[in-house]
């Protein structure tokens, strides 16, 4: 219970628009080093590792930062949806 209020905390904190953003740019190989990723979302270099650091914990994304592409991946294949589903 505890857990699930902390996740839901940080989600507050957090902006959808710009996670999914970084997801697409995970999914492209584009987001590039965190300073350039920063300027594109329009958020601090702190921020963008405050937020790969979030999909980690609390999404449970296999992001990784791969230096040869110089972007963070994904280590395996899967979506990230915040849309309705019934």
């Amino acid at each position: 219970m505890l857990g699930q209020l902390r996740a839901t905390i940080l989600l507050l904190q957090m902006d959808i628009k710009k996670i999914m953003a970084i997801h697409e740019l995970i999914k492209r190989h584009q987001t590039g080093p965190p300073k350039a990723l920063s300027a594109r979302i329009g958020v601090s270099e702190r921020t963008v590792y405050h937020y790969i650091r979030f999909m980690k914990t609390e999404l449970n994304t296999p992001v990784k930062w791969s230096a040869t592409k110089q972007s963070y991946v994904y280590e395996t294949y899967g979506d990230l949806n915040f849309d309705w589903q019934h």
